[in-house]
């Protein structure tokens, strides 16, 4: 008696040997980035995925989908990339990150690994984009920088038009303050380097593109509460700060500035 052929393995189940990961990207209308990738998610290539999340974001599209239909899994832990990613992206860009997961049973497989929670599953990348409640408010406003003293005074003036545009005048002080200290910490500004400022309901964010990938890794003192590095002053003044890697080799440097940071 025949037992006929064996039914094939779902994407998320498939071993190792399917190969080097493979990411795609595509830009949609309203702005929205689709990430396809294709191969295997495992040890090897958990941070390849998580890093290239990361960078689209940096971009700060409208919303962020990775379609896992061509996306191999063979340990249900590998999924946690994707909490990783936006544990990364949460305080600021924000962008909106979602999954896209044709099969019935990869989309429970990511349910019951936690992954929902943080990160919602949909059966296709129009369900996804389609979920407009999680596209954040943004006010954005950007420049150009040149080398030297004109970085900061082109700097500080963006910072004021832009949220006196906004009517958040009261956050002027404290923005110029941490624009100007951006600048001088990612000194010497290239061509490429570009400051932009960002206002929510409640905070306004700073960041600055830099040409290096330098760890920015807050110091103390002896005794615990003197400013012993430049991080400090972002510590002192923001709400919060950090750094995200962008395309070719560059990060960018962010700062956010809530109500308590009012001066």
């Amino acid at each position: 008696m025949s037992k006929g052929k064996p039914k094939p393995e779902k994407m998320s189940r498939m071993s190792a040997s399917d190969g080097v990961l493979r990411i795609e990207r595509r830009w949609l209308l309203g702005g929205a980035v689709v990430l396809e990738p294709a191969g295997t998610l495992d040890s090897m290539s958990y941070l390849s995925l998580r890093d290239s999340i990361i960078k689209e974001s940096v971009g700060e599209p409208r919303s962020i989908v990775v379609d896992v239909d061509r996306l191999a899994v063979p340990a249900e832990s590998a999924w946690a990339v994707f909490t990783s990613a936006r544990w990364h992206i949460a305080t600021w860009p924000a962008v909106p990150l979602s999954i896209a997961a044709s099969d019935p049973e990869v989309r429970m497989m990511i349910s019951h690994s936690g992954i929902g929670r943080y990160v919602p599953c949909f059966p296709t990348v129009e369900d996804a984009l389609g979920d407009y409640r999680r596209t954040p408010f943004r006010l954005r406003a950007t420049v150009q920088l040149s080398n030297g003293v004109a970085g900061g005074v082109v700097g500080r003036t963006l910072i004021r038009e832009a949220l006196a545009m906004w009517n958040m005048q009261e956050f002027t002080p404290v923005c110029c303050i941490v624009g100007t200290h951006l600048i001088e910490m990612t000194a010497p500004i290239t061509v490429h380097s570009k400051l932009r400022i960002e206002a929510g309901h409640d905070e306004v964010t700073v960041a600055i593109d830099e040409g290096t990938l330098r760890d920015r890794v807050r110091s103390e003192a002896p005794s615990g509460v003197e400013p012993t590095s430049e991080v400090d002053v972002l510590t002192s003044l923001c709400k919060a700060w950090g750094t995200l890697p962008a395309p070719f080799g560059r990060q960018v440097l962010w700062a956010v500035c809530g109500r308590g940071n009012i001066v």
